[in-house]
């Protein structure tokens, strides 16, 4: 079930004000606090916006996978608008699933991101190619050996106007810094590897 974009936009971004006003620190809060913070967040963004919702896409808090799927639009949209918050509750999934712990029953369930930690972060050197968006903003690096990387730009970081204020140009050559995530891909119904920008420099 997918929902329509406008709405959702909105949704997704007041529930990353919502969440941002609370000044949670990420790296040391209780994750738990953090995922039911997050979800009371969801529900009153819901509310706020619940009567542009066509009469057919409204709610019905009763449909277990109504709600799972609608935690799931929202959770890929906040990956655009605040992604330190889907992160940090990745990394945390990631740990439950390793320590084999039951997975809590809240709406953000099926919106987590496997992330690997940032000391595995892998560097490569190569031609920048240009950009796209699909889902994701990517950016295409081929390095020397031919070898061709699609990476996305989802976290912020010192150098990421290189990027958005397209000061990179075609074949300019690169040093790029990213570690792999597993993003739920709505299309395909399954978590996905994907290489995650975490620094690029010019050469």
């Amino acid at each position: 079930m997918m929902f329509g974009q406008t709405y959702m936009d909105k949704v997704s971004k007041e529930t990353c004000e919502c969440i941002n006003k609370k000044n949670i620190d990420l790296k040391s809060s209780d994750v738990d606090k953090l995922q039911v913070e997050l979800g009371l967040c969801i529900m009153q963004s819901y509310t706020k916006f619940s009567n542009e919702f066509p009469k057919n896409k409204r709610l019905d808090f009763s449909d277990s996978k109504q709600m799972e799927t609608f935690g799931m639009e929202v959770g890929m949209k906040m990956i655009k608008d605040c992604p330190d918050i889907i992160l940090t509750l990745g990394k945390s999934y990631r740990k439950n699933t390793l320590n084999d712990e039951s997975e809590d029953d809240l709406v953000l369930d099926s919106t987590t991101v496997n992330t690997e930690e940032p000391d595995d972060d892998i560097t490569i050197t190569g031609v920048y190619q240009g950009s796209k968006t699909d889902g994701f903003y990517y950016i295409t690096v081929k390095e020397s050996s031919g070898k061709i990387n699609q990476m996305a730009l989802i976290n912020n970081f010192e150098n990421s106007f290189l990027i958005l204020d397209q000061v990179l140009k075609q074949n300019d050559k690169v040093q790029v810094s990213y570690f792999d995530a597993e993003l739920f891909d709505v299309k395909l119904n399954r978590f996905v590897t994907v290489k995650v920008i975490s620094d690029i420099k010019k050469l």
